[in-house]
């Protein structure tokens, strides 16, 4: 008798399982979602980039990434269309990350794109970022790691302190908050790798069209006092013909240091006439490594930390006139102005006061590594 129960248990252990398992080969899971506008048509497209395993056994199994693209009037409808077609259905719209292209980026994509904070499935806290049409052909015909790599491409930016993330999310919500101004990652394509080509500017959840490019957005981080850390800088001092620093360059003519703290404040004042005036003190204790073995002597010292400022305060003025163009308060003046001064804010219309008020930077540059 006890046999018999011992084989009875074997054979229901060996029944167990889930009879309405989606199996492993079935599975279509969206690893990137691209999103661009037909330029002859007008409708939107929409590429997924759907990984496949084949070969599925018994925890393992060969990823394939292919991409299908959904056209339509609009976004929701675009999506809808993945019921037909060879590789859906999908379920929602789960992916790691959301490509926009610049062309989806320039015409209202919020409009297009909210819906998904109340789709079932919707992957709401994946990042979005701008890409261009490198990027975009690069999709069609994904390598077999891209978005692997590109997500962990994204994930390493914002955790260098190079530029945040945007979930989907916040980019939605922006468009009701007044002062809730972004910069989305611009990526492009080169040689089958990923870079970081700089940020395109939102204001209120539309694009401005305005680009910060590297060194601009390395400079916003320190007109916000992010801590760089152990990030090295690498650029060019003196010359007439250079209106900025210049990365990626060694030679004699040249320094490099790493930022060992920064402290950036800023004050706003607003007088009893005319506009509100906003200026930023940073100051910054660098370690250099750009002139060879020997130590710098307290006069050359000098006479670097006054060229790296100048420097410094020419890259900050034309960030910060970019900013203005583009009407995106990335530098938080006017949460500092309705926290402040609630009772001038109230009465003031901020995208245009914005644009045309006077917003100064100037730097105070120390090497700490210098002779005494």
């Amino acid at each position: 008798m006890k046999i018999k129960v011992w084989i009875v248990a074997a054979a229901c252990m060996l029944l167990t399982g889930c009879w309405d398992q989606l199996p492993l080969r079935d599975i279509k899971l969206i690893d990137a979602a691209g999103m661009d506008i037909d330029e002859e048509s007008g409708e939107v497209k929409l590429l997924n980039v759907v990984t496949i395993l084949k070969k599925a056994g018994q925890g393992e199994g060969e990823p394939s990434s292919v991409t299908t693209e959904l056209v339509g009037p609009s976004m929701v409808e675009a999506i809808g269309r993945g019921d037909y077609i060879d590789n859906g259905p999908f379920i929602g719209l789960n992916t790691r990350i959301f490509l926009l292209s610049e062309r989806f980026a320039a015409n209202d994509p919020i409009d297009q794109i909210e819906f998904l904070l109340h789709a079932p499935y919707a992957s709401v806290n994946a990042n979005v970022v701008v890409m261009d049409d490198s990027v975009l052909k690069l999709m069609k015909k994904p390598p077999k790691s891209l978005t692997e790599e590109l997500s962990n491409f994204i994930n390493t930016l914002d955790a260098n302190g190079i530029i945040e993330n945007v979930p989907l999310m916040q980019f939605i919500l922006s468009k009701e908050n007044t002062l809730e101004d972004l910069a989305l990652p611009l990526i492009k394509a080169s040689d089958s790798n990923i870079e970081l080509s700089g940020a395109l500017l939102f204001s209120e959840g539309i694009s401005s069209n305005v680009k910060l490019d590297e060194e601009q957005l390395r400079m916003l981080n320190f007109l916000l006092g992010s801590n760089y850390g152990r990030q090295t800088i690498i650029n060019r001092l003196g010359g007439k013909k250079i209106k900025r620093p210049l990365t990626g360059h060694t030679g004699n003519s040249y320094y490099g240091f790493t930022v060992r703290k920064e402290q950036a404040k800023m004050k706003v004042e607003i007088p009893s006439s005319g506009l509100p005036t906003a200026h930023i003190d940073v100051r910054m204790k660098i370690k250099n490594f750009g002139h060879g073995i020997s130590l710098l002597t307290p006069e050359d010292a000098r006479r670097m930390e006054k060229e790296i400022a100048a420097q410094l305060d020419t890259t900050a003025h034309e960030t910060i006139s970019l900013l203005q163009q583009g009407n995106s308060d990335l530098l938080g003046i006017g949460s500092t102005i309705r926290a402040h001064y609630p009772k001038q804010w109230s009465g003031m219309v901020w995208r245009e006061v914005y644009p045309k008020m006077s917003i100064t930077a100037a730097f105070q540059v120390q090497i700490v590594n210098a002779l005494e």
